[in-house]
């Protein structure tokens, strides 16, 4: 089963809808920021709209208006942060091609229309990467849609101490906890909700996660492929209002 969804959704990446606009909210160091986000083919644009769901002010908004226009007015952060972006999705997808022969598999029962499989490490997967080397240390839970053959909901528990090249290039502490929420949008396709990771050490697997992150995202809408920035910073400028595709079916 797992194979047949890893499959599915390296299908999916190549066929369907690759850029979005949709909402973020973000806690750390006991802040919620919440952001209109907008994908294009030359980067992305944010622009915060509430801190601990209070409208900004003013003063705050008219910082907000100056940070997006110089983005605008020399884009090159942006093409940085789109390469990183690019470089982490690579990466987490071939670390996602990897899970049928990385972990062993046992039916842990159904949770409504979804199958839950626990996981383990296969002691006899040979990593072969730096990112690859944690899943000898980390066990967990998976949701699966086996109808659309999706995964829906993955957690996972680091249960000893991963070490990269013998601690040189950093380490993840036992007990580190990260869970990633997928869910089926109006239009059919799974896209994030949430990617709430919490780990202690000196690691940085990804460029663009950190190992303490809670991140959650709703209101995606699709956008055109030939989105340009400065058309996504209106968007994203614009106040909230216009119809949203919803995401559903979640689960909890």
């Amino acid at each position: 089963m797992v194979r047949e969804v890893v499959e599915n959704g390296l299908r999916q990446k190549n066929r369907e809808q690759t850029h979005w606009s949709y909402r973020e909210v973000v806690r750390k160091d006991g802040r919620l920021e919440t952001r209109e986000v907008c994908q294009t083919n030359s980067g992305t644009i944010d622009r915060l709209v509430a801190i601990n769901d209070q409208p900004l002010s003013a003063e705050q908004h008219r910082r907000e208006d100056a940070r997006v226009q110089r983005l605008l007015a020399d884009p090159s952060e942006i093409r940085k942060e789109r390469q990183k972006q690019l470089e982490d999705s690579a990466k987490q997808f071939r670390m996602f091609a990897t899970f049928p022969d990385a972990f062993r598999y046992e039916y842990a029962g159904r949770e409504g229309a979804l199958v839950k499989l626990a996981f383990e490490p296969n002691p006899q997967f040979v990593p072969s990467s730096r990112q690859e080397e944690v899943f000898h240390h980390l066990e967990g839970m998976m949701w699966i849609d086996p109808d659309q053959k999706q995964l829906a909901r993955i957690d996972g528990r680091l249960t000893s101490e991963a070490k990269f090249a013998g601690g040189l290039l950093g380490r993840l502490d036992k007990g580190g906890v990260f869970s990633v929420r997928f869910s089926q949008l109006d239009s059919g396709q799974w896209v994030m909700v949430a990617l709430h990771v919490e780990m202690s050490g000196k690691a940085l697997l990804f460029k663009t996660i950190s190992v303490h992150e809670q991140r959650d995202f709703d209101d995606y809408r699709g956008v055109p492929d030939n989105f340009t920035l400065l058309q996504a910073a209106e968007l994203v400028g614009k106040p909230a209002g216009s119809p949203r595709q919803s995401a559903e079916n979640t689960p909890k």
